[in-house]
């Protein structure tokens, strides 16, 4: 699993958001993509950044009970 931070204040950056389907104005938050065939997006339920949302959002990833999103 790979964090990064994504500077959206650098205007580089944001095709980098585009890579992603966000926007600045989507930002802060994060999302979990898994890289392969298949690109899958899964996006959060909650804006809410913080251990236990982080903990609880990847595990039900990892655990299956999350569906992909197909439109971020």
């Amino acid at each position: 699993m790979l964090f990064i931070f994504i500077n959206v204040d650098e205007e580089d950056n944001v095709r980098v958001l585009e890579f992603f389907g966000l926007a600045p104005k989507d930002c802060p938050t994060y999302r979990y993509i898994h890289l392969g065939e298949d690109m899958l997006k899964f996006k959060p339920d909650t804006d809410d950044i913080t251990a236990d949302a982080l903990t609880t959002f990847i595990g039900s990833i990892l655990d299956g009970k999350r569906q992909v999103t197909n439109c971020l």
